[in-house]
C-alpha cells in the first residue's frame, strides 16, 4: 500500500499540459480585451494626430497673421469699427497654401490701441477644422518712460514714474528712486534705423512738395520784422533769431522748415530773447540743430535733424506735446522749465538734463543718462497723436491664446 502510494505522488505526467491550458485560456481571455483597446488606441492616435497638425496650421496663420500686422502692407483695420481683413494664407504666387495639408483662413480685427484680434482656422478636405484666437499687442518704446538698448543710468535723487526698459545695464544710484517691478532687461528688438524714420519723413514732409520760400543760400529770418512764416525750403544755413531787445518778439511757423545744413535758433550773434511757436509743425533738418536758452518754446510739433541736437530753450508749463528727434547724432537735452514730449536719439547718446518736471518718454541707443534731480512722469505719446510710425516699429506679443 505504501509503495503504491509513493509511486502515485512521484508520477507527475501531464502536469504541464494543465498549465498550459489554463495560461492560454486565460492568454485568450485577455488578448481580446488587449487587441480591442490596440484598435481603439491606434483610432486615438489617428484622431490626435489629425488634431496637432490642424492646431500647428492654425497657429500657423496666428503668427502669419503678426508678421502682416508687424509689415502693415496699408490696409490693416486700423480704428475702431473698420472692417477686419480676411485672407486665406496663400504661397509665392498667390496660389492657396497649404499648411500641414491644410488650408488656413485669417481674420485680423482692430480690438483696441495698438491691439488686434486674430481669428485663424485650418480646415481639412473632409471639413474638419480647428481654430485659434489670439489678441496680438505691439508694445513699443513710448510706452515706457525710459527706454536703451544698451544701458540706463540713473543720478542721485533721480525720480521715474514708468517702465524702464534696458538692452545691458540698470545703473541707479542710491538715492534714485523707481519701481524695480516697472523695469526690463530686454533688447528692444525692432529698434528703428536712422535711415527708415529719415526716409518717412522725408517721403512725408519734403520729398514732392510745394515750399512757400525757397533759400538757395544761408537765411536768416529776424522775428522783429517776421513775426510769421508758412514752409520754408533752404539749401543752406537757417537762423531763427529776434533783434529786438526792447520787446520779446514772437515767431510762428505756418508750415514745415526744411534745411539743407544746420539750423540755429536763437544762436546768431545779435539774438535777443524770443518766442518760436511751432503751432503744430515739423522742423526738418540735414544737419545739426542747435536751440539756445534764448529762445521760449510754445505750441505742439516735431524738431528733427539727422545730426545732433542741442536743445536748451525754455517752456512755460504748458502741456504742448513735442517729438524732439535725432536720427544719426547725439542728443543733448538742457531745457529750463517743465517738458511734455518724446525725446530720442536713434543712433546716438541722450545726455539728459531737464531743468524742470518731464512728462513723456525718452529713448537712447548708446546710454540714457538721466543725471541728478530729474523727474520723469510717463506720458503716452501715442494718445498726443505724435506724428511717428510707432506701430511699425512695436514690438508684437501675443496677449492672449486660445483654442475655440
Amino acid at each position: 500500500m505504501k509503495i503504491a502510494m509513493k509511486r502515485l505522488i512521484r508520477d507527475e505526467k501531464g502536469a504541464a499540459l494543465i498549465l498550459a491550458l489554463i495560461l492560454l485560456l486565460i492568454g485568450g481571455l485577455m488578448s481580446a480585451a488587449l487587441l480591442g483597446h490596440m484598435g481603439s488606441g491606434i483610432l486615438a492616435g489617428q484622431v490626435h494626430e489629425r488634431r496637432t497638425a490642424e492646431l500647428y496650421a492654425a497657429d500657423a496663420g496666428v503668427e502669419d497673421a503678426i508678421w502682416k500686422i508687424q509689415n502693415s502692407d496699408g490696409y490693416l483695420p486700423c480704428i475702431p469699427g473698420s472692417p477686419p481683413r480676411n485672407y486665406t494664407i496663400t504661397d509665392a504666387d498667390g496660389r492657396v497654401a497649404e499648411v500641414n495639408d491644410k488650408r488656413v483662413e485669417v481674420t485680423i480685427d482692430y480690438a483696441d490701441s495698438r491691439a488686434y484680434r486674430v481669428t485663424a482656422t485650418s480646415i481639412t478636405e473632409g471639413g474638419t477644422h480647428t481654430t485659434i484666437q489670439a489678441y496680438i499687442y505691439g508694445f513699443s518704446f513710448p510706452d515706457n518712460a525710459i527706454t536703451a538698448k544698451k544701458d540706463v543710468d540713473l543720478g542721485n535723487n533721480v525720480y521715474v514714474d514708468g517702465w524702464i526698459q534696458y538692452g545691458e545695464n540698470l545703473n541707479p544710484k542710491p538715492n534714485a528712486e523707481f519701481d524695480p517691478d516697472k523695469t526690463i532687461n530686454e533688447v528692444y528688438t525692432n529698434w528703428p534705423s536712422s535711415g527708415e524714420l529719415y526716409d518717412y519723413y522725408y517721403s512725408e514732409y519734403i520729398n514732392g512738395k510745394t515750399f512757400d520760400e525757397y533759400y538757395s543760400e544761408d537765411c536768416v529770418i529776424d522775428a522783429d520784422s517776421t513775426p510769421s512764416v508758412g514752409s520754408i525750403y533752404c539749401d543752406g544755413d537757417l537762423d531763427f533769431m529776434s533783434s529786438d531787445n526792447s520787446v520779446k518778439k514772437d515767431l510762428a511757423l505756418g508750415g514745415t522748415i526744411y534745411v539743407n545744413g544746420n539750423l540755429y535758433v536763437g544762436d546768431y550773434p545779435e539774438a535777443k530773447d524770443f518766442t518760436l511757436n511751432l503751432d503744430g509743425q515739423t522742423i526738418f533738418c540735414e544737419g545739426d540743430i542747435y536751440v539756445t536758452g534764448k529762445t521760449d518754446i510754445i505750441g505742439s510739433g516735431s524738431i528733427i535733424a539727422k545730426g545732433n541736437i542741442h536743445f536748451e530753450p525754455n517752456f512755460t508749463g504748458s502741456d504742448d506735446y513735442i517729438l524732439l528727434l535725432a536720427l544719426e547724432g547725439n542728443l543733448e537735452f538742457w531745457p529750463t522749465g517743465d517738458f511734455t514730449g518724446f525725446v530720442m536719439s536713434v543712433d546716438g547718446q541722450v545726455d539728459f538734463k531737464p531743468g524742470g518736471i518731464f512728462k513723456g518718454s525718452v529713448a537712447g541707443d548708446v546710454v540714457v543718462d538721466l543725471e541728478s534731480n530729474v523727474t520723469v512722469i510717463y506720458q503716452s505719446a501715442v494718445e498726443a497723436s505724435i506724428d511717428f510710425p510707432f506701430d511699425t516699429f512695436a514690438n508684437w506679443r501675443i496677449r492672449s491664446w486660445n483654442i475655440i
